[in-house]
């Protein structure tokens, strides 16, 4: 059986944020039942740590080659790029008031 495919990381932002938008949708609706909201928050904390977790591959910059420093630096200024591209435009707004109505 073949490996699964990796997801690139705009393909990922993209589920990730079908995952968020379906989980607020669930907190924002008054008649979802409580089960619905506990699953809908253990989905948004996890999507949470997804995004601050870090690559198991990362080495501190004090263990990095030049080259290494340079390559991750330009690894991140990508992902940077990736993520502004998939963020919230300027008219989305969120807040906990939002969230616990």
């Amino acid at each position: 059986m073949a490996a699964p495919k990796r997801l690139t990381a705009a393909e990922a932002a993209i589920g990730m944020r079908a995952a968020y938008d379906g989980a607020l949708d669930v907190l924002r609706n008054p008649k979802s039942p409580p089960t619905s909201k506990a699953s809908a928050s253990n989905s948004m904390l996890k999507i949470v740590e997804m995004v601050q977790k870090g690559d198991p591959e990362d080495k501190e910059p004090c263990e990095m080659s030049w080259d290494e420093m340079q390559a991750t630096i330009k690894a991140l200024q990508n992902r940077q790029a990736e993520i502004e591209g998939s963020a919230m435009d300027d008219t989305e707004t969120w807040d906990d008031a939002d969230v616990l109505e």
